[in-house]
């Protein structure tokens, strides 16, 4: 299982959160705070190709 760091900027929408993932240089967007680390894990799973499962996040705020 790999680790990825997701860095979470708040938007300008009150709520919304923007998400940057370094290690593969991408960007994708949360809602609510709730939606953060699963919304990484997606973009992340979906990018690699990979399940998952095997996708672990650590969430820092910017």
């Amino acid at each position: 299982m790999s680790t990825y760091t997701a860095v979470a900027t708040p938007a300008e929408t009150p709520g919304w959160f923007l998400l940057h993932v370094p290690e593969i240089d991408q960007w994708t967007q949360a809602r609510n705070d709730a939606e953060v680390e699963p919304m990484a894990r997606d973009l992340i799973a979906t990018w690699l190709d990979v399940p998952i499962s095997d996708v672990q996040v650590v969430v820092s705020r910017s």
